[in-house]
């Protein structure tokens, strides 16, 4: 049977994880028509033990890639992505989930409307690998708006291979938002639709998640910068000397860098229209910018470092306010 459907999913440490993590794939009801592309990273013997036993019983599903080194998860994804020749493209986590329908339903919504681009479903929120019952997100339907300045479509998703050549790859850069700035990037190009299913069980592991550290933090400050989601600036204010390392205004994406231009249309524009943002950003934050500085910032194309060197000669400023409030 010709595959369909790839689906992605980069490891690091998933030892403990790939055992349950395979048996759960292994039951997918069109098993048949996906093909599974591990990329692991610094492999380690364990690792490669499980997966190669999982792989002797259907090699046409299970497909590894072994790693001696550690990159990003958007570095791992892309890789995936390339290696891919389905028409149809999805990611998950090792650590996660799938009922056993839940690809066919997003492949049924992406058949049945051949206009439509990207799919994604509901999903519950768990408290480890396996568990079935959890907190349900009911994810909104697609709002242009919303979706380029929140992440909506969650763990369960999948989209058209073709979709990648408008919207370009993951952020290699990016250690823990990746999908959300693909998602941003998707949606700008692509027709999404909601697929009225739960499609994931996402693990909630603070442990062993990215998002659980600092880089979540970094990462949203960067791609609130980039797409200017300015209202949302004063819950990250205090990394922004991280960013600094980052190139706010390139994707990269298989080692080569790349104008975030070149997949957000009229880019200048698009920044200048949420310009009334910034105003709803000063009412979070603790102290007073000028708007004359910010809407500088926004039409000198986003010059990252004068925010930065506006921040850090404020930050005594936000700590003293916020000691006497």
């Amino acid at each position: 049977m010709k595959k369909k459907l790839t689906i992605v999913t980069s490891v690091f440490q998933g030892e403990k994880y790939l055992k349950k993590f395979l048996e759960n794939m292994m039951k997918l009801n069109n098993k048949d028509e996906c093909q599974l592309i591990l990329v692991v990273n610094e492999a380690t013997d364990g690792e490669k033990r499980i997966i190669d036993a999982y792989t002797r019983m259907d090699q046409d599903f299970i497909i590894p890639h072994y790693l001696d080194f550690r990159e990003t998860i958007g570095s791992s994804t892309n890789r995936g992505y390339q290696l891919a020749d389905t028409e149809y493209l999805a990611y998950t986590d090792v650590d996660d989930t799938r009922p056993a329908d839940a690809f066919v339903e997003l492949l049924q919504t992406l058949e049945k409307n051949p206009d439509i681009d990207f799919t994604y479903g509901n999903f519950l929120v768990v408290p480890e690998q396996g568990v079935t019952k959890g907190h349900l997100i009911e994810t909104i339907e697609f709002d242009l708006n919303e979706f380029t300045r929140s992440s909506h479509v969650g763990p369960g998703h999948c989209f058209r291979r073709s979709l990648l050549k408008q919207c370009g790859y993951w952020d290699e850069q990016l250690r823990s938002g990746g999908d959300f700035d693909f998602q941003i990037r998707a949606a700008v190009h692509g027709k999404f639709k909601k697929t009225y299913k739960n499609v994931a069980y996402y693990t909630s592991d603070q442990t062993q998640s990215a998002s659980s550290t600092s880089w979540q933090a970094i990462d949203a400050l960067t791609i609130c910068l980039r797409y200017g989601i300015y209202d949302k600036l004063a819950f990250y204010l205090s990394y922004l000397p991280e960013t600094s390392n980052y190139r706010i205004n390139e994707i990269l994406q298989q080692g080569e860098w790349h104008s975030i231009s070149e997949f957000i249309p009229d880019y200048m524009n698009f920044l200048s229209d949420r310009r009334d943002l910034i105003s709803k950003s000063m009412k979070g934050m603790s102290f007073k910018w000028t708007k004359d500085q910010i809407d500088s910032f926004v039409f000198s194309g986003l010059e990252k470092m004068h925010l930065l060197n506006l921040l850090k000669s404020s930050r005594d400023q936000v700590r003293k306010f916020r000691e006497t409030g």
